[in-house]
């Protein structure tokens, strides 16, 4: 539409400025032939008998006029004196308006119909010692200019139409070929609403212009959107999973100690030894449940996203108060500080004690007797580096990338009486200290645990 008013107001000044042009060409012509008449006008003066008289010579007008011009002078009453006749074979009409202007000296331009053809007149005075003595009118006929412009019309109508045309299409195809990665997104995500598969993206063109980037930026949201959707299976799925093993190490101790229950109130008059055997068993699985529930409860904040405190703690003091305490559990294993480190972190002081007796009671529960369990703190570059290293039955390596994965046993051999959780728990302090953990471990040699924090600068 802007475009077929910005041509139509083109084609429009174009014809208006041609008209004009045209029509000031005319009355310039009109006005040139009127000044060769007056110019060939001669005045002189016949001495006759009674008294000397003044003569006008007016030279014949057919040698001024042509096939369109026509040529007619008159007196100031309107009497015709010479005139060639008009394509109709009429005179020019000259009214009263047009006498009263001439007769002030003034010219004068109008547009008259003499029978089917249009003429422009221009009408003149004669003019004699300054004063008016006649009326020159000269005429052209309009024709050959009506037809002109009656082409420029055609051709402006014409051109028009085919310049709207092109227009158009041109408009049509660019516009479809911008708007294509449109149509595209537009089929990809309704194919990706009705299916759900958010692996489909749209075709980018190479051409990165604003459609281009707005295909590409649809194509990263459903990067994200995919990679957030698989994050939440998995998150879902490890919930899933996280319940029914929950359950599964809840039912077990329970069990027992409702059956040991059972049994002490059934069997009243139970011998001292059977019931002591049986309130063992139900203190030792009750503080089984007690630690599972604990582990329970700390990675449930951690998925709430529960933050460690962040202050400077000192690791020696750290290790040397988790060692002490887990070394009345070592029994017959040889538990000792084979090097330590003045180093410090920033974290939260229990839970750094926490990771440490996760790693030493991990590392009790799978040591053999009179085997040893060596404990190190250094410091490497910009690092504080703790490692736990025993020489127990091993880890295999298909299950090495598991092992920190909630309530995941290696083997049977391996189970224990453990909850499962402890690792996942010593993760999930490492990396809230922003640090790592990994382990290297051989079947029958043992294994080595080794955590990297930030140190303090």
């Amino acid at each position: 539409m802007v475009v077929g008013v910005i041509l139509l107001a083109f084609t429009g000044a174009l014809y208006e400025l041609a008209a004009r042009n045209l029509m000031h060409d005319v009355q310039s012509s009109l006005v040139d032939r009127a000044q060769q008449v007056n110019g060939a006008i001669r005045q002189y003066v016949v001495f006759g008998a009674l008294r000397p008289k003044q003569v006008i010579e007016i030279p014949p007008p057919e040698s001024f006029a042509s096939s369109d011009t026509v040529v007619q002078i008159s007196t100031l009453d309107g009497q015709v004196i010479v005139t060639t006749s008009t394509p109709n074979g009429n005179n020019i009409p000259l009214d009263q308006d047009t006498l009263q202007q001439v007769s002030l000296g003034n010219s004068t331009f109008e547009r008259i119909k003499v029978g089917d053809e249009e003429l422009e007149v221009y009408s003149s005075p004669i003019l004699l010692r300054d004063r008016v003595i006649g009326v020159l009118q000269v005429a052209r006929s309009l024709q050959l200019i009506e037809q002109t412009l009656a082409r420029l019309r055609l051709f402006a109508i014409v051109g028009f139409t085919l310049a709207m045309t092109a227009s158009i299409l041109a408009t049509f195809y660019v516009a479809n070929r911008s708007l294509f990665p449109l149509k595209e997104l537009i089929r990809t995500a309704e194919r990706v609403g009705r299916s759900g598969d958010l692996s489909q993206r749209v075709k980018t063109s190479p051409n990165l212009d604003e459609v281009g980037k707005l295909a590409s930026t649809f194509n990263t949201m459903l990067e994200r959107l995919e990679l957030s959707d698989k994050q939440l299976r998995e998150t879902l799925d490890a919930e899933r999973r996280f319940v029914a093993d929950a359950s599964h190490e809840l039912r077990t101790p329970l069990t027992t100690i409702l059956g040991n229950a059972g049994l002490l109130l059934k069997v009243p008059n139970m011998s001292p030894e059977d019931r002591q055997e049986s309130l063992e068993q139900i203190y030792e699985e009750a503080d089984r449940m007690r630690r599972l529930v604990s582990d329970l409860l700390t990675l449930a904040r951690a998925d709430a996203g529960f933050r460690l405190k962040q202050e400077p703690v000192k690791v020696q003091p750290v290790v040397e108060s988790a060692v002490r305490e887990m070394e009345h559990r070592a029994t017959d294993r040889q538990l000792r500080i084979d090097k330590i480190s003045d180093v410090e972190v920033v974290g939260d002081k229990d839970a750094l004690k926490q990771l440490v007796l996760i790693l030493l009671d991990n590392a009790i529960k799978y040591t053999r007797n009179q085997d040893s369990i060596q404990v190190e703190v250094e410091k490497d570059d910009s690092q504080a580096v703790i490692r736990v290293a025993d020489t127990g039955i091993g880890i295999s390596q298909e299950h090495l990338p598991h092992i920190f994965e909630r309530f995941y046993r290696a083997d049977t051999s391996r189970s224990s009486d453990g909850t499962g959780l402890g690792l996942s728990i010593a993760k999930w302090i490492v990396e809230q200290h922003c640090g790592s953990i990994s382990v290297a471990s051989e079947i029958g040699k043992g294994s080595i645990f080794e955590v990297k924090l930030p140190a303090k600068k």
